[in-house]
């Protein structure tokens, strides 16, 4: 449930930031979502070319104009429905990783109500390729 309509019920809530010297639990592990193919957020389809020569897969949050440019592309949510990206988050990144991709280009959602848990998760997926540099 995403934090406006928690807020709706409950009133205000306070947020707690996510880094933790100590987590408690593996989700909560800045790494914990990231797979073994590095991830890089990218604000534009148009970072495409500067890996022309490598096998790219790309995360979409909705439909893509021209498929053609990546290995595979994986959309989260044809009509841009935040509910229905949350849900297909995971089962996509783990086919995009099952295909043996040099990267995985992945495009940033609105974060509003689903759309932070989902940021959240693309960050920490990404934290991998962040930390080996």
């Amino acid at each position: 449930m995403p934090l406006e309509e928690i807020e709706q019920i409950v009133g205000a809530v306070e947020v707690h930031s996510t880094e933790e010297e100590r987590p408690f639990s593996p989700g909560r592990l800045p790494s914990h979502y990231a797979p073994r193919t590095p991830i890089l957020i990218a604000g534009a389809r148009n970072d495409r070319p500067a890996y022309q020569d490598q096998s790219v897969g790309l995360l979409a949050f909705r439909e893509v104009r021209d498929p053609s440019l990546f290995h595979s592309v994986e959309v989260l949510s044809a009509k841009g429905d935040l509910r229905e990206a949350a849900a297909n988050l995971f089962a996509a990144i783990r086919r995009l990783d099952a295909l043996n991709l040099n990267w995985i280009l992945a495009e940033p959602v609105p974060e509003q109500g689903l759309g932070r848990a989902i940021m959240d998760r693309l960050r920490r997926a990404s934290t991998k390729r962040e930390s080996n540099q």
